[in-house]
């Protein structure tokens, strides 16, 4: 079957399985380089995919330190919840 995900759609859900898996744990770096050698990319579609890893709270990205994995709270799951629910709620509102 043919895979249609762009090349930083897969990084990124390489990236993201391993951190939910443990494979990367909070406090550890991610460096770019790194990254875009283990998936044979380049640091371009490493950096799109760590920014939505960024968006979606998984990780932090500091300028000049670079990405970095933070912990996985409840408290933090359930915020992002209430406030997708909140959102979802408005857009389905305007429509």
């Amino acid at each position: 079957m043919a895979d249609f995900r762009t090349e930083y759609e897969k990084v990124y859900e390489a990236i993201r399985n391993a951190i939910i898996a443990g494979q990367y744990v909070p406090g550890e770096r991610l460096p770019q380089r790194k990254l875009a050698e283990k998936f044979n990319t380049t640091t371009i579609t490493v950096r799109e995919a760590l920014r939505f890893l960024e968006q979606d709270g998984l990780i932090l990205i500091e300028p000049k330190w670079g990405a970095m994995v933070v912990e996985i709270t409840a408290e933090k799951i359930y915020g992002r919840y209430i406030v997708r629910e909140a959102l979802e709620g408005m857009a389905a509102r305007r429509s």
